[in-house]
């Protein structure tokens, strides 16, 4: 049995690299990050709009101040409050309640509402049917959209490992390539 000898092969660690490949491998790897993130959140992790359930809140004037108030409790008030009928951003200065009213088109009407800093807005959307009497036909209502956002970028670190091992191992092999039939002519 004959022993043959290798050629001596210098590892990728041990070679020095420069700081532009660094950062050029820093970049891949944030933007490999982001864009497994965004993949998730939009395919898989973002709550769907869900049916209009008991709990619908629509925006209602309470006084000076905008509130959300459930559907089901305004058609059971004798009097029920006036409805929010022009888009407004309402935040109150010590507190992190903050109200948003958007009306995408007219008559219909996006409402947003965060009742602590860190939390997801409850959202719902519903369209103002008519004024007299006042009909609300309830379109769709969401909750938890950020919290979703937020665990996508948890979820996305092993795909994002996996695809950047992938690009620099392909990218080595093409290199190891060229180099080969370099020396080979």
């Amino acid at each position: 049995m004959t022993q043959q000898t290798l050629p001596s092969v210098q590892p990728m660690a041990a070679k020095k690299r420069s700081w532009a490949e660094h950062l050029l491998r820093l970049a891949v790897g944030l933007l490999l990050w982001w864009a497994s993130a965004w993949l998730l959140f939009a395919l898989l992790l973002m709550p769907e709009k869900s049916t209009p359930t008991r709990m619908f809140p629509v925006c209602v004037w309470q006084g000076m101040r905008p509130v959300p108030m459930f559907l089901a409790e305004r058609k059971e008030a004798e009097m029920p409050q006036r409805l929010c009928l022009e888009t407004l951003d309402y935040r109150e200065a010590d507190s992190p309640y903050w109200l948003r009213l958007d009306e995408t088109e007219p008559g219909t009407f996006y409402l947003q509402v965060w009742n602590d800093s860190m939390g997801d807005p409850l959202e719902s959307a519903y369209r103002l049917v008519s004024t007299n009497p006042e009909q609300i036909t309830p379109l769709w209502q969401r909750n938890g959209k950020n919290m979703a956002r937020v665990m996508s970028f948890f979820y996305a670190i092993v795909p994002s490992i996996v695809l950047y091992k992938l690009v620099f191992y392909l990218r080595a092999r093409r290199l190891r390539q060229k180099s080969r039939s370099i020396t080979a002519e």
